[in-house]
């Protein structure tokens, strides 16, 4: 989780959206049995969900069914 907010921090613009998938070298990704994915999308989607991933919010879902995220202004 911290990669991923981390990747957040650094490489994501605001207003920019992403999936979970683009916070990780897609042969890291990859590594990761189907199930790992899922979890750690829906723990993901919880952070998110409870504020916990800062100047994050849902932004619908892909074609795929794939939740997409966007990351937004900070706030003070």
């Amino acid at each position: 989780m911290n990669k991923a907010k981390i990747t957040i921090a650094q490489k994501i613009e605001i207003g920019q959206t992403f999936e979970l998938k683009d916070l990780f070298p897609q042969y890291e990704w990859n590594t990761l049995s189907a199930a790992e994915k899922r979890d750690f999308g829906r723990y993901f989607s919880n952070e998110v969900n409870e504020h916990r991933v800062h100047d994050v919010i849902r932004f619908g879902s892909t074609k795929s069914r794939h939740n997409q995220y966007i990351k937004t202004e900070v706030k003070k």
